[in-house]
């Protein structure tokens, strides 16, 4: 057998391995800069007399010509012939390995490896010249150029100062390289954190030390996250290995860096888990998604180490040993952190867990440190609200109860506790594999409920042929099997309740559940859970539940005895209806009996009596009669149904309202105008010869007659116009219906009067505001409520006063404004007539344009309608 030499086409091979290992024209400033930081590091360990390294890059339009220098080490000839022009031949390995034993923290700070990195030149060069003079003494320069193919020239060259200077003359398609703002985030993004100054046209371009490196107090860590991420941190966890040791006394990898918890509005917008890696303070790689556990779904973060192995284009890191312990030793740093918190900060603990409550859950277990470290403090939706596990424990007498029935988890709790079972809604994702879990390791009796076992459904001892007649009613005239059964409370007439999951089923809710709650992003994932949301509506809906009647509920005894009629048919769809609601999680446990019994009367009342309708038809009729009338009486006037807003005109002698001036004219009104309630002042907001009150109609029609009888002239009013007309209160009426909000205002409390004062000028002119008071229920947490409205409202005002931003609106504007930017949707800052100085307001909203109730032109109101409507007033 004959052995042969494969033959290879040299010419244009370095340009050729160039451009294939290095596809980004970036990526060769990168490695330039690295050689250059390279041999600046060896100066600085080999040349004791050598203390300033520098790198400076210019560039040069007029030559084509991009420049890297340094005034490091330098090389001679021979070093030219033999490590510069041998391909995979690194000085810089060498220099390392002769380093190591002598200086191991400077051979550490070497970054080259593979002696390739000249050839990333060649992949934007059509010929790249090197000039340099190495730092040992008697050494002249050296000139070495070379057109990316197999030759290169030498010779001496007369350089005066130590260090190496490279010029690459780029090719014709790379010249979009020869801009400062792009060389100049290519710098930020690679060599940021090295240590040596690297000037970009005379200006130093890098920090040169990573934030989490640098002396306590130096630098704002949360304003360094919300910079590079646009993230608000919960938790930080800077750290640095290099002192440490493992508990076996053994050393850690070298990692230091910068791990912290986002703050997000909702648990699943976001799946995070990542970190940027940087190697030796070269960065190599953003969002690496394996270096975390792969529990640590909620950390997001920055690392910098020598320990890894970048691939030979630095563009990813090599999997192995090393990688590995980097990585345990991350989830080690997490856990760390976790148990410190449980012992000194507790209540920061429980919004950590409380924000990632069911990607925790599902992560734990993977995990058991991981799960001995939060599972005390997972939440759990109950009957009695979401309360830590801890916190559950202590009122079911360390019993868990749970049942995990699809499809209807607010009945199943109200349903359970009136049985006196504090009861766990566990039927999703792995919250019925936690709990089992979790009681295993803790030693805990655990008991899994169900609704049809029994525990809840009585059957009667005799059933008469009434109950029989009803239930055929409901197969028959709303297809749906029902049966009469006696269950608490007595409040509750009906509920649905699905037919058991068959195992395979459970399975495949269990499997897409866990897709949702770990943000899962294959599109498989997403069919299936797809799917399987579709199946579990349907399952409510259809034959896969039976309605249960309770014959202890009046308003069932009452249905059952009622003649057949059109009334009786809408009382079997109102019972079905409002069952259905009930199984669909519509509605808290804790307001369920108080939307039944309010049920119950209406539908009784229908029942009772069908010409209430007619009645109250006829009654609304005439009221409409009698406005009309007054309508017809005061032209060019149009009243709302209940309150309404009036702007008065003053004559000019008023030069300009202060309060004093408003409650003194308003006292006066309210004293001619003798019905209650009290008017409200709202303010000189429309110019400063208006202002506006609010009041009943009937005051607004008993003022309209003081003004035309001329009792109002010592008062200077000049007009009364009406701003909240009835067509107006309609449109809010029915915007209030369908929470169609226009804008949700951002305040401190400290500002509340002057804001409702523009909420409600706001509702004059048809626009509805979002307004804590007016639309958190007491008793609901408001993050639950603001989250069901946030991404629908199309617009925000933040308002400041003389407070300026409170600790609440402080977590709006990081948790919620932000939303509305990331949406494009327009955020107005609105300074209020109390802000007395300059205030500071959050970076993102500095570029805004403000509206201020400070000045009177242009006017403030109709300046933030067009910031919401987009319609110029």
């Amino acid at each position: 057998m004959a052995r042969r030499k494969i033959k290879i086409n040299l010419p244009g091979l370095l340009r050729m391995l160039g451009e294939n290992i290095y596809a980004e024209p970036d990526v060769a400033v990168r490695e330039m800069i690295q050689n250059a930081h390279d041999t600046s590091i060896i100066r600085t360990t080999l040349d004791e007399s050598f203390s300033n390294p520098s790198i400076e890059v210019t560039f040069n339009h007029e030559q084509g010509t991009l420049t890297f220098a340094d005034n490091g080490a330098g090389m001679t000839e021979d070093e030219l012939h033999k490590n510069l022009s041998t391909v995979g031949e690194s000085f810089t390995r060498i220099q390392r390995d002769e380093l190591h034993g002598a200086n191991a923290e400077k051979s550490a700070l070497l970054i080259g490896q593979f002696g390739i990195g000249l050839l990333s030149a060649f992949s934007i060069s059509e010929r790249v010249e090197v000039y340099t003079r190495s730092y040992q003494h008697d050494q002249t320069g050296c000139f070495w150029s070379c057109e990316g193919d197999i030759h290169y020239t030498t010779e001496l060259y007369d350089k005066p100062e130590v260090g190496t200077r490279i010029v690459l003359y780029l090719l014709d398609s790379k010249m979009e390289l020869l801009d400062e703002k792009r060389l100049r985030q290519a710098i930020k993004k690679y060599a940021d954190f090295l240590s040596v100054p690297i000037l970009l046209q005379g200006k130093q371009v890098n920090s040169t030390t990573p934030p989490w490196e640098e002396d306590e107090g130096q630098t704002d860590l949360h304003e360094y996250i919300q910079s590079r991420w646009g993230l608000f941190p919960l938790g930080l966890i800077p750290f640095n290995s290099a002192s440490a040791q493992s508990e076996d006394g053994q050393p850690l990898p070298n990692v230091s860096g910068l791990l912290f918890i986002p703050l997000i509005p909702f648990e699943l917008t976001r799946d995070f888990g990542e970190v940027d890696v940087y190697i030796t303070r070269m960065f190599i790689k953003a969002n690496d998604k394996e270096l975390l556990p792969h529990w640590a779904r909620f950390v997001k973060g920055v690392i910098n180490t020598s320990e890894l192995t970048p691939t030979l284009s630095r563009g990813e890191v090599i999997i192995d040993e090393a990688y590995r312990r980097v990585q345990d030793l991350l989830g080690g740093i997490i856990i760390a952190y976790l148990r410190m918190l449980q012992q000194k900060d507790v209540e920061k603990l429980k919004l950590l867990v409380g924000a990632y409550n069911n990607t925790i859950k599902a992560r734990a277990l993977e995990d058991d440190a991981f799960f001995d470290a939060i599972c005390d403090l997972v939440r759990v939706n109950t009957d009695l609200g979401h309360i830590t596990i801890q916190e559950y424990l202590e009122k079911s007498d360390n019993v868990i109860y749970y049942f995990a029935e699809s499809g209807s988890g607010t009945q199943h709790k109200l349903l359970f506790s009136h049985k006196g079972l504090p009861v766990i809604d566990a039927s999703w994702g792995m919250e019925e594999y936690f709990l089992e879990a979790y009681a295993k390791r803790k030693g805990l009796k655990v008991e899994r409920l169900a609704a049809d076992s029994g525990v809840i459904f009585r059957e009667p001892d005799t059933v008469s042929g009434k109950w029989e007649t009803l239930e055929l009613a409901f197969k028959q005239r709303i297809g749906k099997e029902a049966r009469a059964v006696e269950f608490e409370p007595e409040t509750v007439p009906a509920v649905l309740v699905a037919r058991p999951l068959q195992q395979e089923d459970k399975e495949l809710a269990n499997i897409n559940a866990v897709g949702a709650q770990t943000g899962v992003s294959s599109d498989a994932i997403k069919q299936m859970f797809q799917k399987m949301a579709k199946s579990k509506s349907l399952r409510v809906s259809e034959s896969d539940t039976f309605l249960h009647l309770n014959i202890k509920n009046p308003l069932i005894n009452q249905l059952r005895d009622m003649p057949r009629s059109e009334t009786f048919d809408l009382a079997l769809n109102c019972i079905y209806n409002n069952s259905l609601m009930f199984a669909h999680h519509y509605v808290s446990a804790d307001n369920a009996e108080v939307i039944f019994e309010a049920n119950n009367r209406a539908f009784s009342a229908m029942i009772a009596n069908a010409q209430a309708l007619t009645k109250q038809q006829e009654a609304l009729a005439k009221v409409e009669r009698e406005r009309d009338e007054l309508t017809r009486r005061i032209p060019h006037w149009s009243l709302p149904s209940q309150r309404t807003i009036v702007e008065l005109s003053l004559r000019t002698k008023f030069q300009s309202f202060d309060e004093d001036i408003e409650n003194q004219i308003v006292k006066r009104i309210q004293s001619l105008v003798t019905l209650a309630p009290p008017i409200v002042t709202l303010g000189s907001y429309s110019g400063s010869t208006k202002f506006a009150i609010e009041l009943t109609v009937e005051q607004a029609s008993q003022l309209l007659f003081l003004f035309q009888s001329g009792k109002l002239e010592d008062l200077g009013i000049s007009d009364i116009r009406v701003l909240a007309d009835a067509a107006v209160t309609g449109i809010v009426e029915e915007k209030t219906q369908r929470s169609a909000y226009d804008v949700f205002l951002c305040h401190n409390t400290n500002d509340k009067t002057e804001v409702r004062r523009i909420g409600i000028y706001l509702r004059s002119r048809g626009i509805l505001p979002w307004l804590d008071d007016w639309e958190l229920r007491p008793g609901i947490p408001w993050q639950d409520e603001l989250q069901k409205h946030i991404e629908k409202i199309p617009s925000a005002a933040v308002f400041v006063g003389d407070s300026e931003v409170g600790p609440w609106q402080n977590i709006e504007l990081n948790a919620f404004i932000k939303e509305f930017i990331d949406r494009k949707c327009p955020v107005i800052p609105v300074l209020l007539r109390s802000c007395r100085r300059e205030p500071k307001l959050p970076v993102f909203l500095n570029t805004m344009k403000q509206v201020d109730f400070r000045k009177r032109r242009p006017d403030p109101i109709s300046m933030l309608i067009w910031g919401i409507t987009g319609k110029k007033q």
